[in-house]
C-alpha cells in the first residue's frame, strides 16, 4: 500500500464508481496529494467487483466544505479501499447547498418534548437539501414541533400518503440498494396544498454524519448526473 500521513481525525466520505453502480460510505484513514485510503465497514463487498482503474469520485465535508473529487481505483484489501486522487470537480458550502426539487417517500411519525408519538405514516418529499426538507402530508389538526423521518433513496413515490407505514417492511421498498436516511427535523413553516394535503417545511435537527454525505452524494447525483462527471473529467 502507498505510505501516506495517518490522520488522527479520521474523515467521513462517500466513495462512488457510477458506471458500474458502486458506492461505499466510509472513513478516511490516510491521505497525502496523491492518495486516499478509506476504512470500510466489515463485510463490505461491493467493492470487489471494481476493476483496476476504475474511474469514481469521492465526497469529502471538510470544515463545511463540500468537496468532490475525482478518484482512480487503485486496491482494496483488508475493508481499506485506496484510490489516487485526480482533481477537485467541485466544491460546495455545505451550509448553503441547493434546495433539489426532488420526490422521494418517507415515513413519518411525531416527536413531542423529545419523546416519540404515534405510528410511522407514509408522505413524501416536495423538495430537499442538506440541510432542510419540504415535506407533502395529509392536512394535520395539530402540528407537531417536531417530526422524525425515513428518507428512502432509490425509491418511487408513494401512493398511499398518510396512510400507516410499517416501517419494517418498507425499509428497502421497491427494491432500493440502501437504507433509509433517519432524520429529526423542526417545523420551521406550513401552508395549505391541494385537496386535504399540507406542505410542511422542516430544518434538520439530528442525523449521523454517514447518513448526511450519504444524502449529499445523492443529492449530487440527482442534481448533476453521471454524465456530468464524464463531461468534467474530459473539460478538466
Amino acid at each position: 500500500m502507498h505510505k501516506s500521513a495517518v490522520l488522527n481525525n479520521p474523515i467521513q466520505a462517500e466513495v462512488r464508481f457510477p458506471c458500474i453502480g458502486v458506492r461505499e460510505t466510509g472513513l478516511i484513514t490516510q491521505m497525502d496529494t496523491d492518495i486516499i485510503a478509506l476504512s470500510l465497514p466489515t463485510g463490505s463487498t461491493t467493492l470487489k467487483r471494481v476493476p483496476q482503474g476504475e474511474e469514481g469520485e469521492v465526497i469529502i465535508i471538510v470544515q463545511e466544505i463540500i468537496h468532490r473529487c475525482q478518484v482512480v481505483f487503485t486496491e482494496f484489501h483488508n475493508n481499506t479501499l485506496v484510490v489516487e486522487i485526480g482533481h477537485i470537480l467541485r466544491s460546495y458550502q455545505n451550509r448553503t447547498t441547493d434546495r433539489i426539487k426532488a420526490t422521494m417517500p418517507v415515513s413519518w411519525r411525531v416527536r413531542r418534548d423529545g419523546k416519540l408519538c404515534g405510528a410511522w405514516y407514509a408522505g413524501q418529499t416536495q423538495d430537499i437539501s442538506a440541510s432542510g426538507v419540504r415535506l407533502l402530508l395529509p392536512y394535520l389538526l395539530e402540528i407537531p414541533q417536531n417530526i422524525e423521518m425515513l428518507l428512502y433513496i432509490g425509491s418511487s413515490p408513494m401512493s398511499d400518503l398518510g396512510k400507516p407505514s410499517n416501517v419494517r417492511q418498507i425499509s428497502r421498498r421497491d427494491g432500493a440498494q440502501e437504507a433509509p436516511i433517519k432524520i429529526v427535523g423542526k417545523v420551521r413553516h406550513f401552508s395549505p396544498y391541494i385537496g386535504s394535503y399540507m406542505s410542511v417545511g422542516l430544518s434538520f435537527t439530528t442525523i449521523t454524519d454517514v447518513d448526511k454525505i450519504r444524502l449529499i452524494g445523492h443529492l449530487i447525483s440527482y442534481k448533476y448526473g453521471n454524465e456530468t462527471i464524464t463531461q468534467e473529467y474530459a473539460h478538466a
